[in-house]
């Protein structure tokens, strides 16, 4: 016997799973940075070890929610409108980033007036996004730089593959399963050459976009799963979730153990790193929440709106760590870093009411969002075994 589920929320509403897993992203990131001032002995080594991987689940997630608005935007108009979405996407990005660089820029030239070569330089890998190829502002600006290139990327692939659709037609991309496949298989080639023959860097081999898109592709090709053939593949994830989450936890167990300048990592492993962040995240929006106890709701709900503000979090936690370290606050063995990871939630926290959410209030004014939003669209489901 079956039962109905309505998971779909509000237009105005967020979904707790995927905010869940901004928040998990986030956490992971910063608590992993500790490394950077404290050595692993100040946290569970594996807890740190592990936290690099964050990026790669904001990657999945970004691939998913991204295209879920163009997406869910052509099964409701029957069209895409690429300007008005890159317009809210850079209302999104770029307000909040600019602010914290050019802050950035006049403290530092400030500080070094007679050598503001390096810093302006630094400025113009962040104005047309080059982070992931050229150092920038700060380094941990390079995943921002491979989303940009997917923001661009994405639209025009889907683009092209309209005008090669006909009029009307119901799923004018049914390619991108296919395409994924090739670009998976060709990022994980590129992955391997470049281990073998070009020295290792982190930026060589970790940041490269061109060595990291499959990571979004793989979430666009969930989103569109998700989407054009709701039925069917969210009645497969919701009669195997279980299954689905223990084997998405499986395939990210080796961030546990191995760092990601391990060779192994760093090839095969971010394409084992994206199928196992997909599977959670899939897994994770079919889980009934409601049947969780009191307290384990609580601390997701807890998560999750910390995920809320997890961009805001995102880039001023490397920030925060440095006036820390002007100050000298952060080798105290335990306060350090307590004043580090809860410091950087309350600044993303409070930097983001001040720039990004009053930024998003005025997009919404002038480039309003309609219909069902991609995260309602991407969660609902329609059937329950029982």
């Amino acid at each position: 016997m079956n039962d109905t589920r309505n998971v779909e929320i509000g237009r105005n509403q967020r979904n707790v799973q995927l905010d869940f897993l901004r928040g998990m992203a986030v956490l992971m990131v910063v608590v992993h940075h500790t490394v950077i001032f404290r050595d692993s002995r100040a946290w569970p080594a594996p807890l740190v070890r592990c936290g690099w991987a964050g990026v790669d689940l904001f990657f999945v997630l970004s691939g998913f929610l991204i295209s879920g608005l163009l997406f869910s935007e052509y099964r409701r108009s029957g069209k895409i409108r690429f300007p008005r979405f890159a317009a809210r996407r850079a209302l999104k990005i770029w307000p909040a980033f600019y602010v914290l660089v050019l802050l950035t820029i006049v403290i530092r030239i400030g500080s070094d007036i007679h050598n503001p070569v390096p810093v302006l330089r630094a400025f113009l890998h962040d104005v047309f996004f080059v982070q992931s190829y050229f150092p920038g502002t700060y380094g941990h600006f390079w995943s921002l730089s491979v989303e940009e290139h997917f923001y661009i990327l994405l639209p025009l692939t889907l683009y092209f593959m309209l005008r090669r659709s006909g009029p009307d037609e119901d799923d004018p991309f049914r390619f991108l399963p296919w395409l994924f496949g090739m670009v998976a298989i060709a990022e994980l080639a590129a992955r391997l050459l470049s281990a073998r023959w070009i020295p290792f860097t982190l930026m060589t081999h970790l940041m490269a976009t061109h060595l990291r898109i499959d990571s979004l592709l793989f979430g666009v090709l969930l989103s569109y799963w998700s989407i054009f053939h709701a039925e069917r593949f969210w009645s497969f994830v919701l009669a195997r979730y279980p299954f689905i989450l223990a084997v998405g936890v499986l395939l990210i167990s080796p961030t546990l153990v191995l760092p990601n300048d391990n060779r192994w990592m760093y090839t095969y492993g971010f394409t084992v790193l994206y199928f196992g962040f997909g599977a959670i995240m899939v897994g994770l929006l079919a889980f009934p929440l409601a049947s969780l106890p009191k307290t384990a709701q609580a601390f997701f709900r807890a998560v999750a709106y910390v995920g809320g503000f997890s961009y805001s979090i995102y880039l001023w936690h490397i920030p925060w760590m440095l006036a820390l370290e002007k100050y000298g606050l952060l080798h105290r063995r335990y306060t350090g870093v307590f004043a580090y990871v809860a410091g950087a939630i309350v600044v993303g926290i409070v930097t983001s009411k001040l720039v990004e959410i009053p930024i998003l209030r005025l997009r919404e004014r002038l480039f309003p969002a309609h219909g069902q939003t991609a995260a309602a669209r991407l969660a609902a489901t329609t059937v329950r075994p029982a």
